[in-house]
């Protein structure tokens, strides 16, 4: 046996072409609080497979997929509100919104997604969700290929069903620190580093 070791090649990801394409949610999870460029926000990620957009892994044709973090708020200026909206094609009433929107009904549902290229700070270039709308009538949609994937922080269940990249974001820091887990804290920044698309 031999005690050489050299560094893995980091994986090549193909970049979803920009342009709009169709879309299945198939993860949600809450990430809690989460460090953003605007301070400490509660955060989602919705993860979206493109059916027509096939990628070969290990010989099988597989569903690329892309997704997006969302700041946890149904605000009317807030982000994820407006997708919403725009998704299902009409605004939430505030009745709607008092009596809570549960985001795990997305999970199975299709829409449309439009992705854009932009760099980042460190001059790489990443895919990004710009719009989400709704799937016209008519559309013709497959069924979905991932099992859908829900993590919820109040119970804990479906961290090990999330991409390697969510649960790195989600465990501690093995530093002494708090808990972040616990605490619903990771006290980590989300970085383009860690999003593996």
């Amino acid at each position: 046996m031999s005690l050489t070791i050299k560094e893995s090649p980091r994986g090549e990801y193909k970049l979803t072409s920009p342009g709009t394409h169709l879309a299945i949610c198939y993860l949600m999870a809450d990430l809690g609080i989460q460090e953003t460029p605007f301070g400490p926000k509660p955060q989602v990620y919705m993860g979206f497979e493109l059916p027509n957009n096939l990628i070969d892994r290990g010989g099988k044709a597989v569903p690329e997929s892309i997704g997006a973090f969302y700041t946890m708020s149904m605000h009317e200026k807030s982000n994820l509100r407006h997708m919403l909206e725009a998704w299902r094609g009409k605004p939430f009433s505030d009745e709607e919104i008092a009596q809570g929107v549960r985001l795990a009904s997305v999970v199975g549902k299709a829409c449309l997604v439009t992705v854009i290229h932009k760099q980042t700070q460190a001059g790489r270039t990443r895919a990004r969700i710009s719009a989400v709308t709704g799937v016209p009538a008519g559309m013709p949609v497959p069924a979905m290929f991932n099992k859908p994937v829900l993590f919820d922080r109040d119970t804990g269940k479906g961290l090990e069903s999330l991409p390697e990249f969510l649960q790195r974001l989600l465990r501690p820091e093995p530093t002494g620190a708090p808990d972040a887990f616990d605490s619903g804290r990771s006290g980590r920044s989300i970085d383009d580093a860690d999003i593996p698309f």
